[in-house]
Parts: structure tokens; sequence; C-alpha cells
């Protein structure tokens, strides 16, 4: 767990002063006694933007079909494995047109980033890089069949509970028209 301190409208701050810093100390010293791991940061709006890049080009994809990630990820399944046969160009399709999408999603928050101010830098800004990192890294976690694992939007949607629309996009769409940063794929998301 990241912890920070919230500036409100203040997106670029990388600095905590000395009694912010102990007040974060203090509550990750909490939860790391608990258990869980917790690390400080000096920005927090940079850290949460960065979390974004995954969940807003796969949590969303996710729920909106209601398929895991391995439905984009694993190879098609052989046309004996089931009542529905798998069409042998489905990975083309998706080769062809949902990644260049998601990837698109990934390249608008990019541009946002820059607008906002934050730099290309990896540790301290937000990386052209993560737009391939992000999307390598989650096609290798879900390129097996049978990892189980479910974005709390999927699990949301299948429930049929609310989802995290807010809190995932919310902030992002507006701080896209703040800085006239044009983002068709995540309006659509």
């Amino acid at each position: 767990m990241s912890l920070g301190m919230y500036r409100y409208d203040d997106y670029t701050s990388a600095t905590n002063t000395p009694e912010e810093l102990a007040a974060l100390e203090t509550f990750a010293s909490i939860i790391q006694q608990g258990g869980s791991t917790a690390v400080v940061v000096p920005d927090i709006q940079r850290v949460k933007f960065n979390k974004n890049f995954w969940n807003i080009a796969f949590s969303s994809t996710v729920a909106l079909t209601r398929h895991p990630l391995t439905a984009l990820f694993c190879p098609p399944a052989p046309p004996s494995s089931g009542p529905v046969q798998a069409s042998a160009a489905q990975g083309l399709r998706l080769e062809d047109h949902a990644v260049p999408a998601l990837k698109g999603a990934l390249r608008e928050l990019v541009t946002l980033a820059r607008a906002i101010g934050w730099s290309d830098a990896e540790d301290t800004g937000v990386p052209a890089a993560h737009v391939d990192r992000t999307f390598e890294n989650t096609a290798a976690l879900h390129r097996v069949p049978d990892n189980g694992l479910m974005p709390s939007m999927l699990v949301d949607t299948l429930a049929g509970r609310p989802i995290e629309v807010e809190v995932i996009f919310g902030n992002v769409v507006r701080l896209a028209r703040r800085y006239n940063v044009d983002t068709p794929r995540i309006d659509v998301l």
C-alpha cells in the first residue's frame, strides 16, 4: 500500500513536510504491525495516476465484456473443446483491434500526464514505457488459462453491484477536460 499526503488540486508536489512525514510514518507503522506492507511516498497523486493504467484499460474491459482477461490473452481453444467453435482468427482480430485500442487508452494517459506536468522519468514521473510494460505484464499473467485472477470491477459486475467508475475514471476524465487533452478511448471505456 502506498501512503501519501493528498494535496487538493496539486498534482506535482513531491515533498512531504516533516509533520506530514511523521504522520504518514506513524500510520505506515500501524499498518505494518498488522502484517501488511505500507510505503510512504511524497507524491501520492502521481502514484495513484500510475495505478490507473491497469484499471482504466483492463479492469473496465473485463467489466464491459463480462469475461476475464484470459479471454483477451489466451490462444483460442481448439474446436473440440466445447459447444462453441473457436475461431482460429480470434487471436488475430484481438491483435488487430482490441490491443491497439487498449494501448491507445494507455497512451492517452501518458499524454494527460505530460499536460499535468509529470515527466517521463521512471521513478518520479509517468514514463511512456509504462504503456508497453503494463500491457506485457498483464498479458504474461493472463496467458495462463486457469490463473483465476479477476479484477474487482468484473467481480462487482458479475455480482450485480455498482462498479468503481467514479473512483477509477472520474478524476482522470475531469483532468483531461481541465488540461484540454482528448481522451476518446478513455471516454468510451
